[in-house]
């Protein structure tokens, strides 16, 4: 892979200042306020794994629920989030925060409780990358992109803790061009996703302000653990929310599913390949059609983060004649700013956000000018790939078939979230409201 352009000796010295970081201060570093409560019982595995799951999930549910259009009465269209990808992004921002900046930055990841917020940053989301590393199809990044002058003011206890997060490098640019920036970091994102997602920051994003971007990329690639034969594809009726029907181009097996009626959800789940020398699959792909007569848009506002855990708890294996729509949503370059605002997040994006632990004295004149995500997914008869990027944009201050068994098919809209089954984490949440139609 290529190194981006333009690090020269200022780059040098940062990669050299973090190689000198002793593990010992990285570890403590990464811990944070984890520290003082080091006496207090520590939570199991598995309730790690809950706390996680379900602000993910609630992340998630949200950055959904504000893709929907302005009037209610409007039907939902198509959308796909990470909020895996925001909250890794987040937490590089995060690490650099205090007072009302992080306060409010750890109640958003906390659903409101900033001691919550604050662990997931600080230890469940690096051990969460730690293990999804482990798990063959996920490649995750992470990168700092920031000004030349920058480079010698980064506080050493920040370098440590990004350092920590899967070795977080830096990019170096020169005077920050905001064109070169933007190039760079969309030709690295590009890479990161096999091209997937080609434009994370479109035109004007980063402005002459800009002096810092923290960036996740994701990339979900695996086969099914049961492939859909080809010529079971046929074109076959999907029922809208406002009752048209069209005709889609649906994937169909008979198989043996794993499937949950839940208060009048429908629900299924179906695996992807197991890794060798696993004995289970590591991912898996969750459908939720809403009870019959309810549009998918209310559906998903009265969803809470738990009940993904809720439905894959019910579920049991039937067989059943299984129908899917093949499905590709592109990516769409989303601002995000608006929606973490009204979440919240309002400190950070003022001329009141700190950043002390980021920065030393004499260089803190700086807050979040914006944060970016896009996100796509392909279903097909084999498997699935889906991507996402984000990049949270710090500036300046003040800068301006005929079968006998039962169907089981998602033949009208329906919730989908593509899992990590052994911590219940959503990697993708999405909603299908219109079906490929050839």
């Amino acid at each position: 892979m290529q190194r981006p352009p333009a690090f020269g000796r200022a780059g040098a010295c940062l990669r050299t200042a973090l190689r000198r970081l002793p593990t010992a201060a990285m570890a403590a570093a990464l811990l944070g306020g984890a520290a003082a409560a080091s006496g207090a019982p520590r939570p199991s595995p598995a309730a790690n794994d809950a706390a996680t799951a379900a602000a993910l999930g609630e992340l998630g549910l949200k950055l959904l629920r504000a893709d929907r259009p302005a009037s209610a009465a409007s039907p939902v269209g198509n959308s796909v989030v990470s909020s895996l990808s925001l909250a890794q992004a987040l937490g590089l921002l995060q690490a650099g925060t205090a007072g009302a900046s992080a306060h409010e930055l750890n109640r958003l990841m906390g659903d409101g409780r900033v001691s919550a917020g604050q662990r997931l940053y600080q230890q469940r989301l690096p051990d969460l990358a730690e293990r999804l590393a482990r798990d063959e199809g996920l490649h995750q990044a992470n990168r700092l992109w920031l000004d030349d002058s920058l480079v010698k003011a980064l506080q050493p206890s920040y370098a440590q803790r990004v350092q920590a997060r899967q070795g977080t490098p830096a990019g170096v640019i020169p005077a920050f061009d905001a064109e070169l920036a933007r190039s760079q970091i969309n030709r690295w994102v590009g890479e990161q996703t096999q091209q997937r997602i080609a434009e994370l920051l479109p035109e004007g994003s980063l402005q002459g302000s800009t002096r810092l971007v923290l960036t996740n990329a994701l990339h979900f690639k695996r086969a099914w653990a049961q492939p859909f034969p080809v010529t079971g594809t046929q074109l076959r009726p999907f029922t809208g929310d406002d009752g048209a029907v069209v005709q889609a181009r649906q994937m169909q097996d008979e198989r043996e599913v794993l499937q949950a009626s839940v208060q009048g959800v429908t629900v299924m789940e179906l695996p992807f390949a197991t890794q060798e020398g696993r004995d289970a699959p590591a991912y898996s792909l969750l459908l939720a059609l809403p009870p019959a007569g309810q549009r998918l848009g209310d559906f998903v506002q009265t969803l809470h983060g738990t009940d993904l855990a809720r439905w894959r708890g019910a579920l049991q294996p039937k067989r059943c004649q299984l129908s899917l729509p093949r499905l590709d949503l592109a990516p769409r370059s989303r601002p995000l700013k608006d929606t973490l605002q009204a979440l919240g997040l309002k400190t950070p994006f003022s001329d009141r956000a700190d950043f002390s632990p980021l920065l030393r004295q004499g260089h803190r004149g700086l807050r979040l000018e914006n944060v970016f995500q896009s996100a796509a997914i392909a279903l097909d008869e084999t498997g699935a790939e889906a991507s996402a990027a984000t990049a949270a944009v710090v500036g300046l201050k003040s800068f301006a078939p005929v079968s006998d068994a039962p169907a089981c098919a998602a033949d009208r809209p329906f919730f989908f979230a593509v899992m990590h089954r052994a911590s219940g984490v959503p990697l993708f949440m999405g909603q299908l409201a219109e079906p490929l139609r050839n």
